[in-house]
C-alpha cells in the first residue's frame, strides 16, 4: 500500500466552485492527501511538463472534467501522454456534470482513464479510486 501522506491528487476543473467541494471531500474522506487544483489543462500540462524536466514524481491520481474551455479533456489526455512518453502515468478519472453516453464510453475504452463520474463525487466513488489505486484510508 502507498503512504497516504506521499499521495498527491491533482483535479483539473474550469469550475471553481466544483473544484472547492471536491477538494473539501477528498480532504473528509482522507485529510493527508497533498491536492492540487488547476483552472486550464494547459496549466496542468505545464505542471507535468516541469515535473518531468526536474524528474520530480508525478501526480498519483488526475480527476480530469471533460468540458473545460480552449483546450478540453480527451485533448490533455492526448498531451499527456505524449509528455510523459516513457513513464508511469497517473490514473485519471474523468468528472463530468453530465452523463454523456459517447464520453462514458469513449472513457471506458482509453486506455488511461481508469473511471468516470457524474458530480458530486461520493464516498462510494471516492472509496472506489483510493482501492483502486492501492491505498487504505487510516
Amino acid at each position: 500500500m502507498l503512504n497516504k501522506s506521499t499521495f498527491s491528487v491533482w483535479i483539473i476543473d474550469h469550475d471553481i466552485i466544483s473544484q472547492f467541494g471536491m477538494r473539501i471531500k477528498l480532504r473528509q474522506y482522507m485529510d493527508d492527501l497533498f491536492v492540487t487544483c488547476f483552472d486550464t489543462t494547459h496549466r496542468g500540462l505545464m505542471e507535468l511538463t516541469e515535473l518531468r524536466n526536474m524528474q520530480a514524481p508525478m501526480p498519483d491520481i488526475i480527476f480530469l472534467d471533460l468540458q473545460i474551455p480552449y483546450m478540453n479533456g480527451w485533448a490533455f489526455l492526448d498531451l499527456m501522454e505524449e509528455i510523459l512518453e516513457n513513464l508511469t502515468k497517473p490514473d485519471v478519472y474523468i468528472i463530468s456534470s453530465f452523463e454523456v453516453f459517447e464520453d462514458f464510453e469513449k472513457a471506458r475504452q482509453h486506455h488511461l482513464v481508469k473511471g468516470y463520474f457524474t458530480k458530486p463525487l461520493d464516498k462510494h466513488n471516492l472509496e472506489f479510486v483510493f482501492m483502486r489505486s492501492g491505498i487504505e484510508r487510516i
